[in-house]
């Protein structure tokens, strides 16, 4: 009996540890929450020649709920006969409340207790005289709990753990290396859902003054590896005071991880509900708490350090001094951050505004003027999306078509079907059918009017004689007569770069050409090139930037890309490849640097538009496929996509008509994937087995 005193002190402390919060939506299902369903426990005697002397009464307990006991085997001697009592002894004082629950018609009574409650008063008389004089002056809590406690395995443990009292840290660190069903067997079971917290109501009565009820939560996981069942996480309340009515209560579940860093995240997958009518060193007798409507909330899972990006930035409106923009988020930051300044401003020098929804009226603007504009995401003040970019047009104070009270239907969804060096396609839509369209077109920044136009009946054209990497400025507009036309829609698009062939001489060795970065990070990078002809191999040299030829890191290889690694993080890396066609027949060396990915990234605070490519969200899956794979664009819709063969054949080209897109191979090997955006192209490497 004594052992069971000690163990029930080291719980009560448990109480005196700090935890962060959770958030939770959900609850988990544990036994008997509002403790409506009692049981029966059955009483204990022994037989005095014919005659039954009653040790212990029978008592009820609520359901699904275990309470400890201590196996005794003692002798004592009754009307000058020995008897043996021999017995599991039930720990524990409780009653059944049936008047003010909080939930249902039933709630639970615990109260600290003494041997003498307990146990008969004939034979707490005749054993009493034998008994350790602490054992009969103790008080005792009882504990309520969702598994059973084994005392003779826990005691082992009770030295380390109430030496060791003052945190979680350190409580849970006592249950390293043990395996908890050894200790205390059963739980609720989480079926893959993390505990958040625990939420009820009590109310407590101490016998005199100063006595505290409490309740301990304890996360466990079986580990495979171990084979054991380890403590993970766990929480507290703080002391449960007197109080004559019903109050709320929570138990917050934090995982070791969070209070102990040098222990890893691991999810628990049972937990442990203990409660105690006496959550102190000095139980009184007869101190009573009282609980009702337990409820074990889940954890909402969070993804931490991520704040996501606008998408589908467009003008609505636009007029000499006014521009409406809106945008689409997949989540709800704290704000959303807008800057703006006359074209080609430097970022940080705009004008800015915060909102907190997805659109925002600009005023005050200067007409006939191109603007850029910039939004982005804001969670928090150390956390933030990647810029979204837009350039638009102020009208003209004397707008070339003068609006009567007729109207002509607007051009929408103004956009490029197909691009090359010299060609490009666009299409739009209208809700009516004018009489023709007009369209107009010049490099960037030309001045209406100055521009080549063209008149046509269908909502498509193709212009050609275009320059080759050129930015080009089109505005498309409904004419219905003479003196009525529609507001002008205007985009901006860039012809592809002419990129001659590399024509080897006879008797020579063909140069690489377009040597380019597939993909990097910390420690490696993917290398890929273009060639002609037929080498035997190519022949590629690398060392950090600066290094002499002849110095460097060498490697042979048959395929047109290489995969480098164990390279060093944050670090400028120069590499040289050529064609090897025989022994003393060489290629022209083709030379590119890169950089590697730092460690830990910074917040991208990206000041020059959307030029970081290597941050720009395209998902290929899957990726190696087997014949064709989708695409998906999460941030910016390419105008084009091309995929091109490893040695630089042009196989298909596609204009993307949503965020999805599905890509079908031709054959198996290794392709590029090129995705034109409207400042620029980022680079993907596909294989198909």
């Amino acid at each position: 009996m004594k052992r069971v005193f000690v163990l029930f002190l080291a719980f009560c402390f448990l109480f005196s540890l700090n935890v962060n919060a959770q958030t939770q939506d959900s609850t988990i299902a544990i036994p008997n929450p509002s403790f409506e369903n009692w049981s029966n426990g059955s009483g204990y005697s022994v037989t005095v020649v014919i005659f039954p002397l009653q040790v212990y009464s029978s008592y009820t307990y609520p359901t699904g709920w275990n309470y400890p006991t201590y196996p005794v085997n003692e002798s004592i001697t009754y009307s000058g006969m020995t008897v043996n009592v021999n017995t599991n002894l039930p720990l524990l004082k409780v009653a059944n409340q049936t008047s003010g629950a909080v939930d249902g018609s039933h709630a639970l009574k615990m109260q600290s207790f003494m041997l003498s409650d307990i146990i008969s008063s004939t034979v707490y008389g005749l054993a009493s005289s034998s008994l350790d004089p602490m054992l009969t002056t103790t008080v005792f809590p009882t504990v309520l709990s969702t598994g059973a406690v084994d005392i003779d395995n826990l005691l082992p443990l009770l030295s380390t753990l109430t030496a060791n009292l003052g945190n979680l840290s350190q409580v849970l660190s006592t249950f390293v290396n043990v395996d908890i069903n050894t200790l205390i067997d059963g739980g609720v079971s989480l079926n893959g859902v993390q505990p958040g917290k625990l939420t009820g109501y009590y109310k407590y009565t101490s016998a005199t003054s100063g006595d505290n009820g409490g309740v301990l939560i304890l996360g466990t996981k079986y580990n495979t590896t171990t084979h054991r069942r380890e403590a993970v996480g766990g929480g507290y309340t703080v002391a449960l005071t007197d109080t004559a009515n019903y109050a709320p209560f929570e138990v917050l579940y934090t995982p070791l991880s969070e209070v102990n860093s040098s222990y890893p995240y691991v999810e628990a997958d049972s937990l442990i509900i203990m409660m105690l009518s006496s959550a102190n060193a000095t139980p009184q007798q007869g101190s009573a708490l009282f609980l009702d409507n337990l409820q074990l909330w889940a954890q909402q899972t969070v993804t931490p350090d991520t704040c996501a990006a606008v998408a589908n930035l467009s003008l609505q409106s636009v007029d000499t001094m006014h521009a409406t923009l809106s945008w689409t988020c997949t989540e709800t930051p704290d704000h959303f951050e807008v800057e703006y300044g006359v074209q080609g401003f430097a970022q940080g020098s705009g004008t800015t505004q915060n909102v907190n929804g997805t659109t925002v009226v600009l005023s005050s603007l200067q007409p006939d003027t191109y603007y850029d504009v910039y939004v982005r995401s804001v969670c928090s003040s150390t956390l933030a999306g990647a810029w979204a970019m837009l350039t638009f047009h102020t009208d003209t104070l004397v707008p070339p078509v003068i609006i009567v009270p007729d109207t002509c239907a607007s051009v929408a969804n103004l956009t490029v079907q197909s691009v090359d060096t010299m060609h490009a396609t666009l299409a739009w839509t209208c809700t009516e059918t004018p009489d023709h369209f007009e369209v107009e077109y010049g490099v960037q920044g030309f001045a209406q009017g100055s521009g080549i136009t063209q008149n046509v009946n269908g909502t498509t054209i193709a212009l050609s004689s275009l320059q080759p990497d050129t930015y080009y400025d089109v505005y498309v507009r409904s004419v219905c007569s003479s003196t009525l036309a529609s507001a002008w829609a205007m985009l901006t698009f860039h012809t592809d770069t002419l990129v001659p062939p590399v024509i080897p001489e006879p008797d020579t060795c063909s140069a690489v050409f377009n040597l380019h970065l597939i993909e990097v990070d910390t420690m490696s990078a993917t290398i890929g090139w273009s060639f002609e002809g037929s080498p035997d191999h190519f022949e590629a040299e690398y060392g950090p930037q600066g290094f002499a030829q002849g110095n460097g890191t060498t490697v042979g290889v048959t395929e047109s890309f290489l995969h480098l690694s164990d390279l060093q993080p944050d670090t400028y890396y120069d590499i040289y490849v050529r064609c090897v066609c025989d022994n003393d027949l060489f290629g022209a060396w083709a030379m590119m640097s890169f950089h590697t990915d730092t460690l830990v990234p910074p917040v991208i605070d990206d000041t020059v538009g959307i030029h970081n490519y290597a941050n720009y969200d395209i998902k290929i899956y899957p990726n190696p496929a087997h014949g064709q794979c989708m695409l998906h664009f999460g941030q910016e819709k390419p105008v084009m996509l091309r995929l091109y063969a490893i040695n630089g054949e042009l196989l298909q080209e596609i204009v993307p008509q949503k965020e999805t897109v599905e890509l079908r191979l031709p054959e198996s090997g290794v392709f590029l994937l090129y995705c034109e955006l409207k400042s620029g192209v980022v680079v993907r490497k596909i294989v198909n087995q």
